[in-house]
């Protein structure tokens, strides 16, 4: 004889694979309050149930009734709903007498169509008619509608005939939204960390570069003063050696004085002709005798820093004539003429 602990247990679900319930197996099970027999029970021992008192239903699967123990279900209400295969309606009635309400129920299977997805109600036994059906969905799906077209959730129904009713999940469609969206973002991330990477090395490449120009730039501005200053010592120097052709000139223009005394009349032989230039010093007008000459004379002007100043020409014919430097201010300036160069005093 095998007894059953039954403490706590309020629903009581009797396998398919059970042949037979031996005597006093679920005694005094007090705290039941529904019986589920399975279809290949064929016999229910003494006192099986015995002072089962809180019983409020019974439910048999098998389409024969299992044979009772006079005592099997002794002290269980006798006016407790049983539940019975319709097509052994009458013959439980008339071996199960010690239970007044014996009732036709229909075969209930009700399925899943993926079970990770959601689970049912009533895990397919027969249920008193009319019957009530749940849709339990899981939190990453949804339920859609019942296997019929039916979208009611719970859902009752009215049995005429064994039924089947499977209850249709699919995946939540937000939630794959968002796995979507999650793994858009991801990828989004990523791709702003490598465009932070980027830019951070351009911005260093950027500074380097800005380095390397700033270091540039005072190498050029160096350069520059360099050339500057290049540019006025080359000046210098040829201010320089203008100024010392004309000292060399001059020692030989007072050399030819000491020989010939010192006139205020200034005389150059050239090939052609003879030039003289007087007064030397002028405050203005300058004399240019040409006497000989076969061509007209041009005459250049130049300060003492080599800038030209002034240019004349003198007619053959002329033989002399006069220039105006009053414009001139005064100093030391130097008459060219034909490769010759001649000092003149602006006072």
């Amino acid at each position: 004889m095998l007894l059953v602990i039954c403490s706590g247990i309020n629903e009581l679900i009797i396998g398919n694979s059970v042949t037979s319930i031996g005597s006093n197996t679920f005694n005094s099970c007090s705290g039941l309050n529904s019986l589920i027999i399975g279809n290949s029970v064929a016999s229910i021992g003494s006192a099986a149930f015995y002072n089962c008192n809180g019983l409020k239903k019974i439910i048999s699967l098998a389409t024969s009734p299992p044979s009772l123990d006079p005592n099997a279900f002794l002290w269980v209400p006798a006016t407790i709903p049983v539940y019975v295969p319709c097509v052994g309606l009458s013959d439980y009635r008339t071996d199960w007498s010690s239970f007044s309400n014996i009732y036709c129920a229909y075969q209930l299977t009700v399925l899943s169509n993926d079970y990770s997805l959601g689970g049912v109600s009533n895990y397919g036994m027969t249920a008193e008619n009319p019957a009530t059906l749940y849709a339990v969905p899981k939190p990453n799906a949804v339920f859609t509608q019942w296997s019929d077209g039916n979208t009611d959730n719970p859902r009752t129904v009215t049995l005429s005939s064994d039924s089947t009713f499977t209850a249709i999940f699919i995946v939540n469609p937000l939630i794959a939204q968002v796995a979507d969206l999650e793994a858009d973002t991801a990828a989004l991330n990523d791709t702003i960390t490598n465009y932070k990477l980027r830019i951070t090395e351009l911005e260093n490449d950027t500074a380097s570069c800005n380095q390397n120009t700033l270091a540039l730039l005072a190498q050029i501005a160096d350069l520059e003063n360099d050339t500057i200053l290049l540019n006025s010592i080359i000046t210098d120097l040829q201010s320089d050696t203008f100024l010392l052709k004309i000292i060399i000139k001059d020692l030989q223009a007072s050399l030819d004085s000491c020989l010939n005394g010192l006139l205020t009349t200034k005389s150059i032989h050239l090939d052609e002709y003879s030039l003289r230039v007087y007064p030397n010093p002028t405050t203005g007008l300058l004399h240019i005798s040409t006497v000989g000459a076969r061509h007209a004379t041009s005459l250049q002007i130049y300060d003492v820093v080599g800038v030209n100043v002034g240019a004349y020409n003198i007619h053959p014919e002329d033989d002399e004539g006069v220039i105006d430097i009053s414009h001139l201010a005064a100093g030391l300036y130097f008459l060219k003429v034909d490769g010759k160069t001649v000092k003149i005093v602006k006072q």
